[in-house]
């Protein structure tokens, strides 16, 4: 998975089974790249955030917002 949070800092990260990550932010995340979509869960303070997801394909170019989260 490739990360790029306020549009400086590229990260990139391969998430083992029951692993898990903390990305903090002041606007934005980018995530350029999921490989395997269905496998990965985002939540912002504890609530889930719904990605989109296409089964057997990689996701590419999630912006997630404060605008964005608030529209869902």
């Amino acid at each position: 998975m490739e990360i790029v949070i306020d549009d400086e800092i590229l990260t990139e990260h391969l998430l083992l089974p029951k692993s898990s990550f903390t990305w903090k932010a002041k606007n934005e995340f980018w995530i350029s790249a999921i490989g395997n979509p269905t496998a990965i869960r985002f939540t912002l303070n504890g609530k889930p955030i719904v990605h989109p997801v296409k089964r057997g394909l990689v996701t590419r170019n999630v912006r997630l917002t404060r605008d964005s989260l608030k529209a869902r």
